[in-house]
C-alpha cells in the first residue's frame, strides 16, 4: 500500500500493520496487547530481547517526517520466537546488574554460560569476567569482588579483574604493547606448520600459538574465555622469557557463591 499518512506521521503501510493487523513498535508494547495475544511474559523481558536481538521484528515501515525504519512486532512472531528461546536468556535477565548491562556484555555473559555447559567442571584454570566482575568458575561457583594476584621473582601484580591485569603485564612489555588478544580476519599459523584454521577470522593469541574461531552463532565474535594459564604465558612472553612458566603463581580471591551451570 504506497502512499504516506501525514496526519498520522508514518507511511499508510505502517497505519495498516497497526490498525488492521495489530501491530505495535517496540515502545507501544504493552502487558494488555500481550495478554491479549496469549502472551503470558512480562514486557520488560520482552522488550529486553528485542534489544539484544534476540526477538525480529515482523515488518518494518516508514514514521515520522525523516521517514525512519521503525520495527513493529506481531503478538504471532513473538510468542513463536519465545517458544524456541534458549533458557540461559531467563537467567541473564533475571540477574538485574546483568540485564541492565550494555548489549556487549550481555552477549558476552551469554557466550560464556553457553560454553559453561561444555567445560569439563574438574578444569580450575579457567575463567571470564564482565567490566570488573567474575561471571563464573568452573565448580559452579560466582566470584564477585574479586582480587587476581599475579606473583613471580621479582614482581607483583593485583588487578580487579582481567582486563587489569593484562593492561598491567602489557606495561612490562620492552619490546612494544602488545595485547593478550587481537581479531584478526585471516589468522596464519608459524611458518612450516600446518594447521585446520588456516586462513580463517577469530581471535589471535599474542604470541600466534592458535586462534580462537567464533561459533556459528556469532556470540565468541566477544573475547574470549582466557584461562589462568593464559595469564602466566602472556607474563613469561611479555617478560621475552626472563622468568620460567613454574615461577608464575596466580591467586584469585574474593566472596564466592554457589552458581548453576
Amino acid at each position: 500500500m504506497a502512499g504516506y499518512d501525514w496526519s498520522k506521521g508514518k507511511s499508510n503501510n505502517a497505519v495498516w500493520a497497526e490498525e488492521e493487523e495489530g501491530m505495535r513498535t517496540k515502545s507501544k508494547i504493552t502487558a494488555k496487547w500481550l495478554s491479549e495475544g496469549g502472551i503470558t511474559e512480562e514486557v520488560g523481558f520482552v522488550k529486553f530481547l528485542i534489544r539484544v536481538g534476540h526477538i525480529e521484528a515482523t515488518e518494518f515501515h516508514h514514521t515520522s517526517k525523516y521517514f525512519n525504519e521503525t520495527a513493529y512486532y506481531s503478538t504471532e512472531d513473538i510468542a513463536d520466537q519465545l517458544e524456541n528461546l534458549n533458557p540461559i536468556w531467563r537467567e541473564i535477565y533475571a540477574d538485574p546488574k546483568l540485564r541492565n548491562s550494555s548489549n556487549r556484555d550481555i552477549k558476552r555473559a551469554f557466550a560464556l554460560k553457553y560454553s559453561g555447559k561444555q567445560w569439563d567442571p574438574f578444569d580450575g584454570d579457567v575463567f571470564d569476567v564482565r567490566r570488573g566482575v567474575v561471571l563464573a568458575w568452573p565448580d559452579s561457583q560466582m566470584i564477585v569482588d574479586a582480587t587476581i594476584t599475579i606473583e613471580w621473582p621479582g614482581g607483583q601484580i593485583i588487578a580487579k579483574n582481567i582486563y587489569e591485569a593484562e593492561s598491567q603485564i602489557r606495561s612490562l612489555q620492552a619490546f612494544g604493547s602488545y595485547p593478550m588478544w587481537t581479531w584478526t580476519d585471516s589468522w596464519k599459523p608459524p611458518e612450516d606448520e600446518y594447521n585446520k584454521f588456516y586462513g580463517v577470522s577469530g581471535w589471535q593469541r599474542f604470541d600466534n600459538a592458535y586462534v580462537h574461531q567464533p561459533l556459528k552463532d556469532g556470540y565468541f565474535a566477544w573475547l574470549p574465555v582466557t584461562s589462568v594459564r593464559d595469564l602466566r604465558e602472556y607474563l613469561v612472553w611479555s617478560l621475552n622469557g626472563a622468568i620460567e612458566l613454574s615461577d608464575v603463581k596466580v591467586t584469585i580471591d574474593g566472596d564466592f557463591e554457589p552458581g548453576e551451570r
